[in-house]
């Protein structure tokens, strides 16, 4: 074993001991020596700096925690690091030590030591500490690893995407150990058994497949949402996810879903998350309904939507529930207006669907409401097929209602 630079000693050691960034410009030789029986660790001493995680006391605590969950991504059982107490003077007050014969040279601040001395033996920093924190990491992304090493992996790169690329936000770091958590002691449940559990439920979906995301592309797109949605692979149930900013998901990936169920307006079931994992899949294709097929009566915390606003009592939908879900349905269009959520046109297929909302021309609504995608000039009219996720959002008397959301303007032809 040596703590070395140079990948000249093939045959003399079978510990290697690169620092990061030499471990990043050679990881092909690297990987070649695990192949070859031999273990590779790293160790810091000085370096590395920058962009780098390193246990130097100036360094955010989150960078020292997360160079063990660097040692999970890359497979690397092994952390050398120097020093431990290799003060002189007053560990408290000299945080920079020189080193050397020179008096001129210091090592960055902490490099030397990471326990203090102590009266009656050395005392712990908060460093030492929050290394532990991390090596107990490494062994519970280990553990899961063993039932599932895709699902430990995808939590692992959620936080350390690259020796120079990781999150310091604590929110994100610990909403992804809860993941972690979650997979080793709970069961992960599906979007239709989401559906069915009570609102403010905390919850671990897996094997989502996106069928959309619906959130705008830049900040002056109109007519968009903060929302993905992903479907369960049976087709049985779908469910948004409220989201902002980035990444965004493309259909077909599928999702694994760390977070709280709420419900959006009243009128939808939504899931909140802490933290998403997505990884590659196959897209699925729309369900063909008629309008008054699509949307359904209850189903768990999902509220039904309203068939027919115009009667009193409004006349409430039945069957299954549809919410959520990535649908084709067709119609004649009935008329446009401006609601809360943006231009809407309505579809008729003969159901005689009437949602509560009114017209540009100040008449009662007919059909299925489609919201206008962005960028599309042209209202459409006569016969038309639309494909898009159906949601529920209130009317104007806050009843759940069918909204037909549409991706762009391809989804919607004569």
């Amino acid at each position: 074993m040596d703590a070395s630079e140079t990948t000249d000693l093939v045959g003399a050691i079978d510990i290697w001991c690169p620092q990061p960034q030499e471990y990043a410009a050679d990881m092909a030789f690297f990987e070649q020596r695990k192949a070859a029986g031999d273990q590779v660790w790293y160790y810091t001493c000085l370096t590395p700096k920058g962009l780098y995680m390193n246990r130097f006391i100036d360094y955010p605590l989150i960078d020292v925690r997360l160079l063990h969950w660097q040692n999970f991504k890359y497979g690397i059982p092994g952390y050398l690091h120097w020093g431990l107490n290799a003060w002189h003077g007053d560990p408290f007050t000299k945080i920079e030590m020189n080193y050397g014969s020179t008096t001129t040279a210091f090592s960055p601040p902490g490099d030397t030591h990471i326990v203090y001395k102590g009266t009656n033996g050395p005392l712990s920093s908060i460093r030492l500490e929050a290394m532990r924190d991390g090596i107990e990491d490494y062994e519970l992304l280990s553990l899961l690893a063993k039932s599932n090493p895709t699902r430990a992996q995808l939590i692992c790169n959620s936080i350390v995407t690259s020796f120079t690329s990781y999150t310091r936000d604590p929110a994100t770091f610990r909403a992804s150990r809860a993941m972690l958590l979650s997979s080793l002691t709970e069961n992960p449940i599906s979007v239709t058994q989401t559906k069915s559990l009570p609102v403010g439920s905390q919850v671990f979906v897996t094997n989502g497949i996106v069928t959309a995301d619906l959130r705008p592309n830049s900040e002056s797109e109109t007519g968009r949402m903060n929302l993905f949605y992903v479907e369960k692979d049976d087709r049985s149930s779908g469910i948004g996810v409220v989201a902002s900013g980035k990444p965004t998901y493309t259909a077909g990936q599928r999702a694994d879903i760390f977070g709280t169920t709420r419900l959006l307006e009243g009128a939808e079931l939504v899931l909140e998350p802490d933290a998403v994992s997505a990884y590659t899949g196959s897209a699925l294709k729309p369900l063909g309904v008629s309008n008054k097929a699509c949307g359904g009566g209850a189903f768990g915390e999902q509220p039904a939507v309203v068939d027919n606003a115009s009667e009193s009592p409004q006349k409430m939908s039945c069957g299954m529930s549809s919410i959520g879900k990535l649908i084709k349905t067709w119609g004649v269009v009935t008329g446009h207006g401006e609601t809360a959520m943006g231009t809407v046109f309505w579809i008729d297929d003969g159901s005689n669907l009437s949602d509560g909302f009114l017209t540009s021309e100040g008449l009662q609504s007919k059909g299925l409401g489609v919201l206008l995608p962005p960028g599309m000039l042209v209202m459409p009219s006569g016969f038309v097929k639309v494909t898009g996720i159906l949601r529920a959002v209130p009317n104007p008397s806050g009843m759940p209602v069918r909204l037909l959301v549409p991706k762009n303007g391809s989804d919607i032809s004569n």
